[in-house]
């Protein structure tokens, strides 16, 4: 009998080149990049294996999207599966999209659920979303959780801090999340979704 550890590897392994094998089918960044370097996902026995892979970064993607407009030759998305685009915030380089499929936004919405829940949020709280939103996901992902969860919802976003204030109070918030906070450091840090109760 296996370990549950090295069952564990095994399943890992295999959805592992189950994505490589449908990044190399979809998206023709990825395939003539790993073509130049002569790797198939096929080839990929164990995790080391990866390290053929060449690193992606920014710059790549920018000059990608520079050649191949709007969108890229990174998409692996057919277009009919393509449910909603984002954006970066800019800060480096023209803003740059990305897209997300309905299984991407589900499994996002899933994953600030599960944080949101794990933190005492229930379906009883009424939820202040104080992320913004813009173009930048920030809020999106919060808004779709915390739906997840049940919880009455209210999409503040992020300015007019006296009727952030009002609200609290008017409407009962026992649960508020904002986009960004300064942490003893001085650095921007994600804040902890505040509980009121």
């Amino acid at each position: 009998m296996s370990s549950p550890s090295v069952v564990a590897g095994t399943s890992r392994r295999t959805s592992l080149k189950a994505q490589l094998s449908y990044v190399y089918a979809a998206s023709d960044f990825y395939r003539t990049r790993w073509d130049a370097l002569g790797f198939h996902p096929g080839d990929v026995r164990e995790l080391a294996d990866l390290r053929r892979l060449p690193l992606v970064g920014k710059a790549d993607y920018v000059a990608d999207l520079a050649a191949h407009p709007p969108w890229g030759s990174a998409v692996a998305a057919p277009v009919a599966d393509r449910r909603r685009v984002h954006f970066s915030s800019g800060t480096t380089s023209n803003p740059t999209p990305v897209l997300w499929t309905a299984h991407d936004l589900d499994r996002w919405a899933d994953l600030y659920a599960r944080a949101a829940y794990s933190q005492g949020v229930r379906d009883t709280d009424v939820y202040q979303c104080l992320f913004s939103y813009a173009w930048f996901v920030g809020g999106l992902g919060a808004t779709a959780g915390y739906q997840r969860i049940g919880v009455t919802l209210l999409p503040a976003g992020s300015g007019d801090t006296q009727r952030q204030i009002d609200t609290i109070f008017r409407y009962g918030t026992t649960a508020g999340r904002a986009s960004r906070r300064r942490s003893r450091a001085g650095r921007g840090a994600a804040a902890p979704a505040a509980r009121t109760r």
